[in-house]
């Protein structure tokens, strides 16, 4: 039921969400590149979009998923949704797994942004979401 759950909230939220995002920030980026030779350096610019995403992205991103994961669970198990109990996990996990995220996904988005092809970014993304996912299963209990 869990892994039902993470599948739920991984195809529904989170996937849409990256990829948006991620469309998002390419979007964002190219338009300096083109004004500013200082952002055409790739360097530069893969630094920039993993800025954005572990700022403005995870900001966004987790407390969202909590809730998410929490309607789907609810649903799943067959209880009624308890948005308390995605306000809670929020309040007990929420740092810890912002934090970690912060440990792990800057040095993989900027791998990502620099050296993989801007189709593939949300695919590779969600290869590494998968063990991601191990982890906040491990929060989310």
């Amino acid at each position: 039921r869990r892994t039902f759950s993470f599948a739920l909230s991984g195809g529904v939220y989170a996937g849409p969400f990256v990829h948006f995002l991620f469309t998002g920030i390419s979007k964002f980026v190219s338009s300096l590149e083109k004004r500013s030779a200082v952002f055409a350096d790739r360097t530069i610019s893969s630094l920039l979009s993993v800025s954005i995403d572990q700022t403005l992205g995870s900001s966004l991103y987790f407390p969202l998923y909590f809730f998410v994961f929490n309607f789907f669970e609810s649903i799943v198990n067959g209880n009624p949704h308890d948005i308390g109990v995605a306000i809670e996990r929020i309040r007990n996990e929420g740092w810890a797994v912002l934090i970690m995220s912060w440990r792990i996904y800057p040095f993989i988005n900027y791998v990502n942004f620099r050296y993989v092809p801007a189709d593939l970014r949300v695919l590779f993304s969600n290869v590494i979401g998968v063990f991601w996912n191990c982890f906040l299963c491990s929060r989310i209990s």
